[in-house]
């Protein structure tokens, strides 16, 4: 039995389609592992996974949303997420592939803005625990 997932970035409500994820054959023979369809090249017409074309689109896809929330969820989750966050859509792998990067990497940057959030979420756990 296989089910669909997605590779969801909740900060930029995206999501990048994964197929599905198979834990027997088409025989029903358990595999020896799990695993999954990859990206689809719509260009091609077909799916990647352990190549260079899926390497690529997960590094920049990685990269593009480095510090965001990402979840890997089943399909459906989306759905329910845009109750609370409003529309979610779908990126295309070759999309992932043309865009641009922004903003630059800037690592000093970025681990200021974490601080800032731990610190954050520090004196909120405080706040809440001194209330509890």
């Amino acid at each position: 039995m296989s089910r669909d997932y997605h590779l969801m970035c909740l900060d930029c409500r995206i999501y990048l389609y994964m197929g599905k994820i198979y834990s027997m054959d088409d025989n029903g023979h358990l595999l020896e592992d799990v695993t999954f369809d990859g990206v689809f090249d719509d260009d091609e017409r077909k799916w990647h996974k352990r190549d260079i074309y899926f390497g690529k689109v997960m590094e920049k896809f990685l990269i593009a949303h480095r510090n965001h929330e990402l979840r890997f969820v089943p399909e459906g989750v989306d759905e329910l997420l845009e109750n609370k966050l409003g529309f979610i859509s779908n990126v295309e792998s070759n999309d992932v592939l043309k865009n641009k990067i922004v903003p630059e990497v800037n690592w000093g940057k970025e681990k200021e803005d974490w601080e800032q959030k731990l610190s954050k979420s520090r004196n909120d756990a405080q706040i809440n625990g001194s209330m509890g």
